[in-house]
């Protein structure tokens, strides 16, 4: 060991560095997943890696060695890393404080732990799996000390562990854990040499720099990214909405609820990648069910432009539209009318609203796009006008200018 080894030694720090390669979410079979930032897959917010940092309390490692108890202990846990495209990403956990109570007179391990990581999803709940990026182990554990009573043994801390909490949650701070009972949970062992072992404690991650608290999550039972795909023609291409029907509803004032009857686009346009840009969405012929009295400029509501992005969402393929400006409004809520209670009142509306296309896997002229509570459910989405929230639920059919069959694959 050099010098600076043991001067880390003396510290007491074990330095785990973890590169995230894939992110999977496993049903009955392994699934690639992907992050969401905002309201957007890290493919629709044109980012190609997020930084994100951890910081936790104490980390504690059992097991046995030629049949002597071992405990290792660990006061301080931070992380530094970053998500990255497709569900990879990279990360560096320091556990530092460390100490051995079993055996005793032990002097503190310096370890270095490379790690693949992994979402998977395990009777309905979604975990991120750990395991050695050489394929063998970790990193070796050494024990050393003359008066400790394994010195001059070393094994291998192997197998897999396993994080759980709120992955699916799109929120700005994620307080995950580890333990063996999660382990057992999500079926997964860890091993001191040919021993099992545990692992316990936990870590709150965060967006940070140019991302400072933004809500993200794994998008939960994706299969991927999808891709538009042109029968005859090529991307971009440019598209057009007709027909269909669509009801905002939104909580704030009482409860608003506006009925409308079409839906058009202005400015669309499907481009690789799964992305759909759109100058506007407008929803026409619009009537105020609730509250009575009530009613919408002209009878529409349109957008601001707008960005969607596709993803496959247990076999289904799905399209989740935002702002373009991230973080932007979606479009200004306006009651008039001489009896209505809510006259004058103007909402800024954000946010987001996801549909299924469940006609998209297979090319044709017009693609119906559904909007339900499930389809906002599953793409994470929803109105928001301060602290009230506010859905998108109905239909519209979507076709390419230029008469092609299209679809996804």
């Amino acid at each position: 060991m050099d010098s600076r080894h043991r001067q880390t030694a003396s510290r007491g720090l074990w330095l785990l560095a973890v590169t995230a390669l894939a992110v999977l979410g496993i049903g009955a079979s392994a699934q690639a997943s992907e992050w969401e930032v905002g309201s957007q897959s890290m493919v629709g917010r044109d980012l190609s890696t997020a930084p994100v940092n951890g910081s936790g309390g104490t980390t504690t490692i059992t097991g046995k060695v030629l049949g002597s108890a071992v405990q290792l202990s660990c006061s301080s846990t931070t992380s530094k890393g970053s998500l990255g495209t497709g569900g990879t990403g990279s990360a560096t956990i320091e556990l530092a404080g460390c100490s051995f109570s079993k055996p005793s007179n032990c002097d503190p391990p310096v370890l270095l732990l490379e790690a693949n990581t992994s979402l998977i999803q395990v009777g309905g709940s979604t975990y991120q799996k750990f395991v050695p990026k050489n394929g063998t182990s970790f990193a070796t554990l050494e024990f050393k000390g003359q008066e400790c009573g394994l010195n001059g043994v070393a094994v291998p801390l192997k197998g897999a562990f396993v994080l759980a909490g709120p992955l699916s949650e799109s929120t700005a701070s994620k307080t995950l854990s580890y333990s063996s009972a999660i382990n057992s949970e999500a079926g997964v062992t860890l091993n001191l040499g040919s021993n099992s072992a545990a692992m316990s404690g936990s870590i709150t991650n965060v967006l940070t720099y140019p991302l400072n608290g933004e809500a993200w999550r794994a998008l939960p039972g994706v299969s991927g990214v999808a891709n538009w795909k042109v029968e005859g023609g090529s991307l971009p291409a440019a598209a057009y909405i007709s027909g269909g029907s669509g009801t905002l509803s939104f909580s704030v004032g009482g409860g608003v609820t506006v009925n409308c009857s079409g839906v058009s686009s202005e400015g669309a346009e499907i481009v690789s990648g799964g992305i759909e840009k759109l100058k506007s969405m407008t929803f026409s012929g619009c009537t105020v069910a609730k509250p009575s009295g009530c009613s919408v400029p002209n009878g529409k509501i349109s957008t601001n432009p707008l960005s969607g992005s596709l993803s496959m969402i247990e076999g289904e393929a799905y399209e989740k539209f935002v702002p373009q400006t991230a973080g932007g409004p979606l479009f200004e809520l306006q009651l008039s009318g001489g009896s209505c209670s809510l006259s004058g009142s103007s909402w800024t509306v954000s946010g987001s609203f996801g549909g299924i296309g469940k006609g998209y896997g297979v090319t044709a002229y017009s693609q119906p796009l559904e909007f339900s509570a499930t389809s906002n459910a599953k793409t994470g989405s929803g109105f928001t006008i301060g602290s009230s929230t506010g859905k998108l639920t109905g239909s519209m059919s979507q076709s390419l200018s230029i008469p092609y069959p299209w679809g996804v694959q």
